[in-house]
């Protein structure tokens, strides 16, 4: 893998080229063969999933000034493809990226997924609103995830409901918040959210205090305190360590 001739069949092109030394699209309309598929093409083939590459290694490869590769590599999200940079994982130098999970490419003999058209200004509006906070596991932006401290989350926009992916006429309120984590592939195993209609009859069984404190969560947004983002990452912990843990906050607490 990533010696030049040593490539499975998967890597070429119908023209015998591998797929990201392309210039023109396969078939009749003889478009120009974009930036995302043949960035998509050499990672799948020269980087495995944890491995490195550097902007560097991609000129090399495809021939393309930094600034635009850069802007290509970002939308490979739209691919399924998740790629971390040091603002993701502290661990990876100032020009290092490294492959987080492998997402569509044009060897994988599948059709390229469809992009749900969310805008930059809805996109913005749906982080504000849910206050840079996943509503799926409830990891905060740019903090760390309890089982991989190495890496911090970023925070991007999906939909609640995940079949509804391809609809391209999402509003507001068929979107939320969710780290790069949670809006992968694996969303679409996800049960679908609940509805109004299935927790408005458990809220009206609550107690006056009890709707007091889910009132002031839901209005303050109970996701972004430093007790709730503890608390996930407690409650991640083995039995044995969060009994300990317990037994401290009991003693700091008397």
């Amino acid at each position: 893998m990533g010696a030049s001739g040593d490539y499975p069949p998967q890597a070429y092109a119908p023209s015998g080229e591998l797929w990201w030394r392309l210039e023109v699209a396969p078939g009749k309309s003889r478009r120009r063969f974009g930036a995302e598929q043949r960035i998509a093409a050499w990672l799948a083939f020269n980087r495995r999933e944890g491995q490195i590459f550097t902007m560097r290694d991609l000129r090399a490869a495809l021939g393309e000034d930094a600034e635009h590769l850069n802007r290509r590599l970002r939308k490979l999200r739209g691919d399924h493809w998740q790629i971390l940079s040091q603002k993701d994982d502290g661990s990876l130098a100032h020009d290092e990226y490294r492959v987080g999970e492998v997402g569509w490419h044009p060897g994988s003999g599948k059709p390229r997924p469809r992009r749900a058209d969310v805008s930059d200004r809805l996109r913005t509006q749906v982080i504000r609103r849910d206050q840079s906070t996943c509503r799926v596991c409830g990891v905060v932006a740019t903090d760390p995830y309890p089982d991989v401290p190495d890496r911090r989350a970023v925070i991007t926009v999906g939909h609640r409901i995940p079949g509804k992916r391809l609809d391209r006429s999402a509003t507001a309120d068929d979107l939320q918040a969710e780290c790069e984590r949670c809006n992968g592939s694996v969303r679409d195993e996800v049960a679908d959210p609940e509805t109004l209609a299935e927790v408005r009859p458990e809220v009206r069984m609550m107690k006056k205090a009890e709707k007091e404190e889910l009132l002031a969560w839901l209005e303050n947004g109970r996701t972004t305190s430093s007790v709730q983002r503890l608390y996930l990452r407690a409650r991640r912990l083995a039995e044995s360590e969060r009994e300990v843990l317990i037994g401290d906050l009991r003693l700091m607490t008397q």
